[in-house]
């Protein structure tokens, strides 16, 4: 009768943690891989406004269910927009750090897709 009773409860401990870890940590983890996929896009659109003579704004972002469509702004030292051509570079940025690959102006990665504006 302990047997069962402890089994019972065990069950119930581990049902508890189960639930805790879903509904907590998934959630941060899927915050953390926004954060550093925005972060390391953005380090890689100051390297572009460097490279370019100009200087970086801004990363617009906007988020449709999973997709993550990222926009840069690039402006002249007097304040126009500056036309600066990046390519895929803040993708690639993301790619690199989470080990997924490009495909179409998209990166896939766990949680979200990442596509240029």
């Amino acid at each position: 009768m302990l047997k069962g009773q402890a089994a019972v409860e065990y069950a119930f401990i581990a049902a508890i943690v189960v639930t805790v870890v879903v509904l907590v940590a998934a959630p941060v983890f899927r915050e953390f891989e926004f954060h550093l996929a925005l972060e390391n896009a953005r380090r890689e659109c100051v390297q572009v406004a460097w490279e370019n003579g100009v200087e970086f704004a801004q990363l617009n972002y906007s988020i449709s269910g999973r997709a993550v469509t990222i926009s840069p702004r690039f402006y002249y030292g007097n304040g126009s927009l500056a036309e600066v051509d990046f390519g895929e570079r803040p993708l690639n940025a993301i790619s690199a750090v989470f080990h997924s690959s490009l495909d179409e102006d998209c990166v896939n990665v766990l949680n979200y897709e990442y596509c240029l504006e």
